[in-house]
């Protein structure tokens, strides 16, 4: 990964994104954004026509946008579909951070599923296996 300098309006949600619902960032996070930047940069790919998609750090990127900023560090990843919706699931399981919709997480899992060359509803066991997870973390 290489680090980069992007307008944050530059940045779109990544297809391999975990959240496809509209994400709701607070006016605290803005005022944080704001008042001290952003701490851990987002983590983006580069498509093919050149424009830049988030797939770690959605709620940044929108904090940025909404704070008004001119630049945020972000890490470029040079990821195929499969390696960034890995990233974008295994990235969201940790406990503390906001939920993730569970349509959403769904969805994100049948294709990472369909990725895998797997047909039909997923196997739990196989996906949280590649995930590096619990398989009762899958099946919830």
């Amino acid at each position: 990964m290489q680090m980069r300098k992007l307008n944050p309006d530059d940045i779109s949600t990544d297809p391999m994104n975990e959240r496809t619902s509209d994400v709701v960032v607070s006016d605290d996070f803005v005022q944080s954004v704001k008042d001290v930047g952003v701490a851990q940069p987002p983590i983006v790919r580069e498509t093919e026509q050149g424009e830049y998609g988030v797939v770690i750090g959605q709620r940044r990127v929108k904090a940025a946008q909404q704070a008004d900023m001119d630049e945020l560090d972000v890490c470029l990843a040079d990821w195929n579909d499969e390696e960034a919706i890995k990233a974008s699931i295994t990235e969201n399981m940790d406990l503390f951070r906001q939920r993730v919709p569970p349509q959403d997480r769904a969805e994100a899992l049948e294709q990472l599923w369909e990725m895998m060359g797997g047909s039909g509803m997923p196997a739990p066991s196989h996906v949280a296996n590649e995930l590096g997870v619990p398989r009762k973390t899958v099946q919830n």
